[in-house]
């Protein structure tokens, strides 16, 4: 169930549940393991010619935005500024704090905040929806953030 319907409408939720993914087989048993579905999406995306790269303070500052517009157009404010989101990356990349970034055309359609722990990477923030039909940018970032985190040593990956 996902607990932000009772947050926006002020109810205390602290989720005692997560995600985590077994991601020490490598890129091709985190695919394998993939519904089928994901995995065609997956496919068609990388084929229509989405990439995904890391990024730095300026896709940061489109991943805020994206995000605020979102939670704008659900009638939620957002407390996570500009300003916030930059201290953290001072503060914590790259041992600690990644972005990552899907592109389409030479635009960002995509992107997310990954945090570091010790014994595993966790996507935290971002993820806008996108408007582009038949292509699934978010899905390509959180593989593409596994194979990354497989390759820094990590086996888990939290979602």
């Amino acid at each position: 169930m996902d607990a932000r319907p009772m947050t926006w409408a002020k109810y205390e939720v602290q989720p005692e549940y997560t995600y985590i993914a077994d991601i020490s087989g490598g890129p091709d048993a985190i695919f394998s393991n993939f519904k089928k579905q994901l995995r065609t999406d997956l496919k068609k995306t990388i084929k229509e010619g989405v990439t995904v790269e890391e990024g730095g303070k300026p896709e940061l500052d489109i991943i805020q935005e994206t995000l605020a517009a979102r939670f704008e157009q659900q009638g939620v404010a957002t407390s996570l500024t500009k300003k916030d989101l930059r201290d953290l990356y001072e503060a914590f990349h790259p041992q600690n704090l990644r972005i990552f970034t899907a592109k389409y055309k030479g635009d960002q359609v995509g992107g997310f905040i990954c945090v570091c722990h010790p014994d595993r990477a966790s996507y935290w923030a971002g993820g806008g929806k996108t408007d582009i039909k038949g292509i699934y940018p978010n899905d390509l970032l959180q593989f593409e953030a596994m194979k990354w985190a497989h390759s820094q040593g990590y086996k888990r990956y939290e979602i």
